[in-house]
């Protein structure tokens, strides 16, 4: 009884470590570019999405993941890694005053420089969820979000 335990014990990493590099290697990394930031001052912030629903809240305490950088006229780089496969939108804005939100006009309008993946666009509103979708499925996948001002 005591050998069977024994192959058992030594069986068990051998089983489980294939199946550990497989979610391992499903693992996709985004990278996102971010262009046309027009002052150097605040922070790039980017939220990305999983969910309709939590890509329509209005904070990015749903978001999936969330990312921050200084703004820098030249552009800024982010990356996302170890993503599951999936579809994903993402939300971007230049925290120009760092008060950590987009700040808006009486009407609701952003008043700082935002963008959507894709470069989805809307008049009155957020762009659709399914606009903003990027599929990423490979072990790199990178996308390029321009910032647009009202």
């Amino acid at each position: 009884m005591k050998r069977c335990q024994h192959r058992l014990k030594s069986m068990l990493p051998a089983t489980l470590l294939p199946m550990a590099w497989a979610c391992y290697a499903h693992a996709a990394d985004l990278i996102v570019h971010v262009d046309h930031i027009v002052s150097d001052r605040g922070f790039v912030c980017m939220a990305l999405y999983r969910a309709a629903s939590n890509y329509l809240a209005s904070d990015d305490a749903q978001a999936f993941r969330l990312g921050k950088l200084a703004a820098r006229t030249q552009g800024v780089t982010l990356s996302f890694h170890e993503l599951p496969p999936g579809r994903y939108a993402i939300k971007v804005f230049q925290d120009e005053n760092n008060d950590g939100k987009m700040n808006r006009n009486f009407f609701g309008a952003p008043t700082e420089p935002y963008g959507i993946s894709n470069n989805a666009r809307a008049r009155f509103s957020l762009p659709p969820f399914r606009d903003a979708l990027i599929a990423v499925n490979a072990s790199v996948t990178e996308t390029r979000i321009e910032l647009a001002s009202h």
